[in-house]
């Protein structure tokens, strides 16, 4: 890694300068198409945290639970898989050259399989690792969170499989932040055309992976909102809850836990005063927005609230956005909508659609 730069060095992302408590959802998105999934009770694609198109297909990565499933492009599942006798833990996945990796935490255990979710091989790693990101067919990264073991004392590890060798171990692990910076996060690796980047919760700094290192590159400036300095060198708590139930009592952003990135965009959500915001960053204009609620005009005509954290799954291309919508919440909901169907059942669906800015959009 490069000598550290001051964040006076580094692009700033002003999260707390143009703030909306509310944002009507047809402000943020312009729809494309939407997907009504062919699933049902015995499949449920749960609590989905990330989604790749390959090729036709979709891959989809959910919790709750834990499943990676195969779509066809009409959306039926084509195959699914759960954790087995070979795969103890679904921790998170990777495309790359068409095959899917899986990443299995407890085991210690990198899986590849196919572009037809077909078992291959698995390779074995040295740490406990939350994300995984694929750089070449031999070289890995790797997101240990607050976890150190004597093959690591960072929390970003570069690993070369087929060698079982650790090459390089970066940003050390505070010995404060071991005891009450413990929140359970992935996909640390959010990739655009021309970068893969890595984010932590407890780090402002936004890095870019570069050969065998990483580089800080981007500066999350929550201004007023802001910690003060060395807060992490100095606090004292006992334990995470400890921490997080003084915090949320004070006006802090104290931890971002999502962050995603296409070629015109970053989308991150943290948490301030008890409240769960989220920011959208123009990397051409570099203007933000940030917001609390999403009022749905486009589908339901009402409060997003319940899902204002898990719509947005995926971002990719120039300005492209994947979002989910889930069964029961379509249900429950009286729509008025050119994009939905005139019935619904108890249907998944998926949004497909491009992302931009109140006043800046790009050209």
């Amino acid at each position: 890694m490069e000598k550290e730069s001051k964040p006076d060095d580094l692009i700033r992302i002003r999260a707390s300068e143009n703030f909306r408590s509310e944002l009507l959802l047809s402000e943020l998105v312009e729809i494309d198409s939407i997907l009504v999934l062919d699933t049902d009770t015995t499949s449920p694609l749960g609590d989905i945290r990330h989604v790749w198109p390959l090729g036709d297909k979709l891959v989809i990565h959910s919790a709750a639970p834990s499943t990676v499933s195969l779509l066809s492009g009409g959306g039926r599942i084509v195959r699914q898989l759960h954790p087995n006798f070979r795969l103890h833990q679904i921790t998170s996945i990777c495309l790359f050259d068409n095959n899917i990796y899986v990443l299995d935490r407890d085991a210690k255990k990198v899986h590849q399989f196919n572009e037809d979710l077909e078992w291959q091989k698995e390779f074995r790693i040295p740490v406990f690792a939350q994300s995984i990101k694929m750089l070449t067919r031999e070289k890995v990264i790797l997101y240990t969170g607050n976890e150190v073991t004597e093959h690591n004392r960072g929390k970003v590890v570069f690993y070369d499989l087929p060698r079982a060798t650790v090459f390089n171990d970066l940003l050390p692990v505070l010995d404060k932040q071991r005891r009450y910076f413990n929140f359970l996060t992935t996909y640390h690796f959010p990739e655009s055309t021309d970068a893969v980047f890595f984010w932590d919760s407890a780090i402002n700094e936004l890095y870019k992976v570069e050969g065998r290192g990483v580089r800080p590159v981007y500066y999350i400036d929550y201004g007023k909102w802001s910690l003060p300095d060395k807060f992490y060198q100095t606090a004292e708590f006992d334990n995470a809850y400890d921490f997080v139930t003084k915090l949320r009592k004070q006006e802090y952003a104290f931890r971002h836990f999502k962050f995603l990135t296409n070629d015109s965009f970053f989308l991150f959500s943290f948490e301030k005063s008890g409240d769960f915001l989220s920011s959208v960053y123009s990397r051409s204009s570099g203007q933000s927005l940030t917001f609390s609620r999403i009022i749905d005009d486009i589908f339901f005509t009402t409060s997003f609230d319940d899902v204002k954290l898990h719509f947005f799954v995926s971002l990719l291309g120039r300005d492209q956005f994947i979002a989910f919508m889930p069964g029961e919440l379509v249900q429950k909901r009286q729509h008025v909508s050119k994009w939905l169907p005139d019935t619904l059942s108890e249907s998944d669906i998926m949004v497909f659609g491009r992302l931009k800015i109140p006043g800046n959009q790009p050209k």
